[in-house]
C-alpha cells in the first residue's frame, strides 16, 4: 500500500521557504516520511500552513525532514 503513495500531506505550525517544518515536537512525520519515501521514492511532501506561518527560517535539527512543497490558502510553491 505504501508503494502507491504519491503525496504526503504534512501539517505544520510554521514552515520555512526552504521546506523546514516546525511541528508539535513528537517527530511522527520525521520518522514516517523516510519509510514512505523508501516504499515510493517519487512521493512528494506537501507542508500545509497558513500564509502568516511561512517564514524565511524556522528552527530545525539534523533529524528534521524538509518538505518539497509549501501549501497555504494563497497557493502552492516549491520549497527552495
Amino acid at each position: 500500500m505504501l508503494a502507491q503513495v504519491d503525496v504526503i500531506i504534512v501539517p505544520a505550525l510554521a514552515l520555512s521557504r526552504s521546506g523546514r517544518r516546525l511541528g508539535q515536537g513528537g517527530g511522527y512525520y520525521d520518522r514516517a516520511i523516510p519509510a514512505l519515501r523508501q516504499a515510493q521514492p517519487n512521493a512528494q511532501t506537501l507542508g500545509v500552513s497558513y500564509p502568516s506561518e511561512v517564514f524565511a527560517n524556522v528552527p530545525a535539527e539534523h533529524h528534521d525532514i524538509a518538505v518539497d512543497w509549501l501549501i497555504d490558502r494563497e497557493g502552492v510553491i516549491p520549497a527552495h
